[in-house]
């Protein structure tokens, strides 16, 4: 798949967040008129937004195989977006960077298909709580900016309780390889996907990495 990165302001603020832009390669071009969707993707706490790229390649060669077998509905291009980088970027602040980019990009390029493609939100963990508070950055009367979403493991809280505030712990490797003994055998990255734990490495490098818990 083909990846363009970008980075943005937050409006009203001088914070600045970064999306990468992902497309099928090889994909006849969409007509206009021809309804498709725009995946919008959201990490948890730790995480980077290239942890979506397995994931998504997945789904470009199920969307692939879809679309010879003759399904009218694409996936037109993926999003996936990181936190602004801000020490104290809290959910909120990550759900106004989503509804920017909605905003922002999203807009002239959907609206040029007549409005037919359908914006997507994946989030995960904290993302997926993202994901639902970005909403609260359109206006009521509005239709809703979404098709829909795809919420996993979001973070839950007691009714009228507000999320705790992050703990920063910082972690330092001497080497990607001490990285990597150390992020496979603590929660959560034991856990992980080996490609998304590598790219997550391959990320951060041995540099000081700021934990948020």
């Amino acid at each position: 798949m083909d990846t363009t990165q970008y980075k943005l302001s937050l409006p009203s603020s001088t914070a600045t967040f970064r999306a990468n832009r992902y497309k099928p390669r090889h994909r006849i071009p969409t007509h206009a008129g021809t309804p498709g969707l725009v995946l919008v993707c959201a990490h948890g706490i730790p995480g980077v937004k290239e942890m979506y790229e397995p994931i998504l390649l997945r789904l470009f060669a199920h969307d692939e195989h879809n679309r010879l077998a003759g399904s009218p509905l694409q996936i037109i291009e993926a999003w996936s977006v990181d936190a602004p980088e801000d020490r104290d970027s809290d959910t909120m602040t990550y759900a106004h960077a989503l509804a920017a980019l909605r905003q922002s990009i999203f807009l002239s390029h959907v609206d040029a298909y007549g409005g037919m493609h359908r914006v997507i939100l994946i989030g995960w963990g904290d993302g997926a709580n993202a994901c639902l508070l970005s909403s609260d950055f359109f206006p009521p009367e509005d239709p809703s900016p979404y098709e829909g979403m795809v919420l996993v493991d979001p973070a839950i809280y007691d009714e009228g309780d507000a999320p705790p505030a992050p703990v920063h712990s910082e972690l330092e490797w001497d080497s990607p390889d001490d990285a990597r003994v150390y992020l496979s055998s603590h929660k959560p990255w034991a856990k992980w996907d080996t490609w998304m734990r590598e790219i997550f490495v391959v990320r951060i490098g041995t540099s000081r990495y700021t934990l948020n818990h």
